[in-house]
């Protein structure tokens, strides 16, 4: 680590590297621009480091892009002269930016170029083409698990001075599945609005939620708003006070939702988090789950195997990662890759750790058995709900 503390801001460390194949959207949005030279970009790889600095890599034919600009174009003989033997679009920008006076079949070109192409090159209009049409990343942790009270005006301190912590993020998602926000909170002057609204947001979630949560049909969510009572704990005891119950309507009472079963509150904050995640960043989404529905019993991890292979599978690329052979679909053994930290020993006198390290590696299977004899060296693996990029 000093290491590395010493040489990170002159050789900051690589961190992630991915390689993506272009679908045949991605060649067609890019033959809009670059013509045929397109067709030969079958992938690329990005990478991204310790400084932030994102790296395409990737092959194209400049000369034949800057070719294709030129050929957009009706140009007498004298024009095709000039621009002759150009072999980029930045040697195509010189040309004609030294040349004058330009006909008017050059100057279009000129245009074309200044306004089509990112630094007059190719390679960056692709990156920059590519980069808005990747998956956007969205991770959501064991741990993000809501609160079942928030005091108003402790959270809006709390979002100043940013300090929310993950429970926080998802009680804001929940605001945001009835449209509002912190601020709106600070002007709570309409008890009934508000109040109708979260009963309509508790209606709404009641029903996703209990589609999948088979353990007990009889639980109905409550959202209230009061105010606080002073003899109340801080920061419960001032201004106004947001609470989630849970109500039984078989045996006619209701308790904190932070007293219902780990699980659940797992359940519960996963679904109102997909949702408004779902309504911010649109359907082109790569789901990260961190060990998802480590609190749930058996039959529990079944009902949220079913939720995502109904709610998540069909419109998005998910990844999670798990220890729990209830986490694995039987029927599908060809989605899950087995993840181990590989090192080779360090050979006869040498120190530990001399060797190279290849670090976590994934490993494909395609039969039950290497899945039982993962569960019994206890590895991790990561069960792909859609073929993801390596």
């Amino acid at each position: 680590m000093m290491e590395y503390q010493q040489r990170a801001e002159a050789e900051p460390a690589e961190a992630l590297t991915t390689t993506w194949a272009l679908g045949p959207l991605d060649i067609e949005d890019l033959e809009s621009v670059i013509g045929p030279a397109a067709r030969q970009i079958q992938s690329i790889k990005i990478q991204k480091g310790y400084d932030n600095q994102v790296v395409f890599t990737f092959d194209v034919d400049e000369t034949a892009v800057a070719q294709h600009v030129i050929d957009s174009f009706t140009l007498d003989r004298d024009d095709l002269r000039s621009v002759e033997g150009v072999t980029s679009l930045a040697d195509l920008h010189r040309r004609l930016s030294d040349m004058e006076p330009r006909s008017d079949g050059l100057h279009r070109i000129l245009d074309a170029v200044i306004s089509n192409f990112q630094d007059f090159s190719a390679h960056q209009t692709v990156a920059h083409r590519l980069i808005t049409r990747l998956p956007k990343f969205a991770d959501f942790s064991e741990y993000m698990r809501m609160p079942g009270q928030i005091a108003v005006n402790d959270l809006r301190a709390r979002a100043r001075t940013n300090r929310l912590d993950e429970g926080d993020k998802v009680f804001l998602a929940l605001l945001e599945t009835v449209g509002r926000s912190v601020d709106d909170l600070e002007r709570i002057d309409q008890h009934e609005m508000l109040t109708a609204e979260l009963e309509a947001a508790s209606n709404r979630i009641t029903q996703e939620v209990f589609q999948y949560w088979s353990q007990n049909q009889s639980l109905r969510v409550q959202f209230q708003l009061q105010r606080a009572l002073p003899g109340d704990p801080a920061p419960f005891n001032e201004g106004w006070i947001i609470r989630t119950r849970i109500q039984n309507t078989r045996h006619g009472d209701s308790i904190n939702f932070d007293e219902r079963s780990t699980g659940f509150v797992w359940f519960f904050s996963f679904v109102i988090w997909f949702n408004q995640i779902r309504n911010n960043l649109g359907d082109n989404l790569f789901l990260l789950l961190d060990d998802p529905g480590l609190s749930l019993h058996a039959n529990g991890q079944t009902d949220l195997l079913r939720y995502m292979e109904d709610k998540l599978a069909p419109n998005y690329q998910v990844m999670y990662t798990t220890h729990s052979p209830f986490m694995i679909d039987a029927s599908k053994p060809h989605r899950v890759r087995t993840v181990e930290n590989v090192f080779t020993q360090p050979r006869e006198g040498e120190m530990p750790g001399a060797g190279p390290d290849q670090g976590t590696t994934p490993w494909a299977t395609g039969s039950l058995a290497p899945i039982r004899r993962h569960f019994s060296r206890s590895k991790r693996h990561w069960p792909m709900r859609f073929p993801v990029p390596c």
